[in-house]
């Protein structure tokens, strides 16, 4: 188990290797759309894991992937999502009160209280339990797209 953990580091790829680019861009979006701990990268099983799968990886460490892989992964994913908004001429919503897992959900469901209100969403309300908000119109669309591209 030790000659995974503590190879030779002359056989490491540089960081600017784009497999090891390609590899550390997949441990950033399996820790971030799966929610897993940054402990993840320290995890003793998850490197031998990845040294076995790929001996020439070097793992990031964990405040590197806090301080700056995650950070820039947010704000590539918060660009991509303000770009498809802007191009969007109808959209649909659906918020699941039950399974709502962070505070962003959260923030998203306050914005679109003012929406609550209306006949429409009262009306989509009653036919589905889950509040599909599938309702909106192109102004309405451009109101939504306002409140959740606003920081």
């Amino acid at each position: 188990m030790e000659k995974f953990l503590k190879g030779s580091t002359s056989r490491k790829w540089k960081s600017t290797n784009p497999r090891q680019k390609e590899l550390t861009n997949c441990i950033v979006a399996f820790t971030a759309h799966d929610l897993l701990p940054l402990s993840l990268v320290e995890s003793e099983r998850f490197r031998i894991l990845m040294a076995t799968a790929e001996p020439m990886f070097i793992m990031p460490s964990r405040k590197h992937l806090s301080t700056v892989l995650l950070p820039q992964y947010s704000t590539t994913i918060q660009t991509q999502l303000k770009t498809q908004l802007q191009q969007v001429k109808n959209l649909c919503l659906t918020k699941d009160l039950w399974s709502s897992r962070d505070n962003y959900e959260a923030s998203i469901e306050t914005r679109l209280k003012k929406f609550e209100s209306t006949e429409e969403f009262q009306l989509a309300a009653t036919s589905d339990p889950r509040y599909k908000l599938d309702w909106c119109h192109d102004n309405e669309v451009q109101d939504i797209r306002d409140l959740l591209t606003v920081k």
